[in-house]
C-alpha cells in the first residue's frame, strides 16, 4: 500500500512541476523499479519512509509560488514522520527552505520584505510541528518518561552511532562481507540496473 501511494505521489510531483505526461511517465518508471518492489515484498521500513519523504517533496513543490501556511505545516508533519521512520531523512528539511527561498527571490522588489517575514514565520511553524510529530512517533529517541522530558535517550544515540559506523565501513558486520572483493564499477552498475532502478529507468538514467 505504501509503495502504491509513493507511485501516486511521484505522479503528483511530476504533474505539478511539469505536466500530466511527465507525471505518468515518472509513475510508470517508479512502478517498474525493482528495488521498490523488493522492499515492499520484504516489508522493510523504506516504503513507509518513502511515502513521507515524497509527500514532503510534494508539499514543498506546492509551496513554490503560493507559499500557503497549510503547505508548510503539512510539510512539517511529513518531515517529522519521515525522520521518525528513518533518521537519514533529516536532510529533507532543506527542500522546503529552498522552496521558500525561491518565493523570496521571485517576489517583486516592493514585496520582498513581507514575503521574507512570512516565509520565515511559516518555516519556523513547520520546524516546530515536525519536532512535535517526531516526539510523538519516535518516543524511543527520548529518555522520558513524561512527554515533555525531551532529553535524548543514550541507548538510541548509541544505536545511531553504531549504524553510522556500519555505513562508514568501520564495523566488521557479517552481512557486509558480501560486498568484499567486488569489481569497482561493473558490480555497482549491474546491481543498479538489474535490481535497483530496473532496466527501463536504468537505461534512461
Amino acid at each position: 500500500v505504501s509503495d502504491l501511494v509513493s507511485i501516486l505521489l511521484i505522479y503528483l510531483i511530476g504533474e505539478r512541476l511539469f505536466n500530466r505526461r511527465v507525471g505518468i511517465l515518472a509513475a510508470l518508471f517508479t512502478a517498474l523499479s525493482v528495488l521498490l518492489i523488493q522492499h515492499a515484498h520484504f516489508f522493510v521500513v523504506d516504503p513507509l519512509a518513502n511515502v513521507f519523504i515524497l509527500a514532503g517533496l510534494y508539499f514543498s513543490v506546492r509551496v513554490i509560488g503560493q507559499g500557503k501556511l497549510s503547505d508548510y505545516l503539512l510539510f512539517g508533519v511529513m518531515l517529522g514522520l519521515a525522520v521518525a521512520s528513518k533518521i537519514s531523512a533529516a536532510p529533507l528539511a532543506v527542500v522546503v527552505a529552498l522552496a521558500g527561498l525561491t518565493n523570496i527571490l521571485c517576489a517583486p522588489v516592493d514585496q520582498k520584505s513581507a514575503v521574507f517575514s512570512r516565509t520565515l514565520a511559516f518555516l519556523l511553524g513547520a520546524a516546530l510541528l515536525s519536532l512535535l510529530v517526531f516526539r510523538v512517533f519516535q518516543p524511543y529517541a527520548f529518555e522520558g518518561p513524561g512527554f515533555f522530558d525531551v532529553k535524548f535517550n543514550p541507548k538510541w544515540l548509541a544505536n545511531m552511532a553504531e549504524v553510522r559506523s556500519q555505513q562508514a565501513g568501520n564495523t566488521d558486520a557479517p552481512y557486509a562481507l558480501q560486498w568484499a572483493d567486488r569489481s569497482p564499477v561493473f558490480f555497482s552498475l549491474k546491481n543498479m540496473l538489474l535490481w535497483g532502478l530496473g532496466i527501463p529507468l536504468g537505461i534512461l538514467g
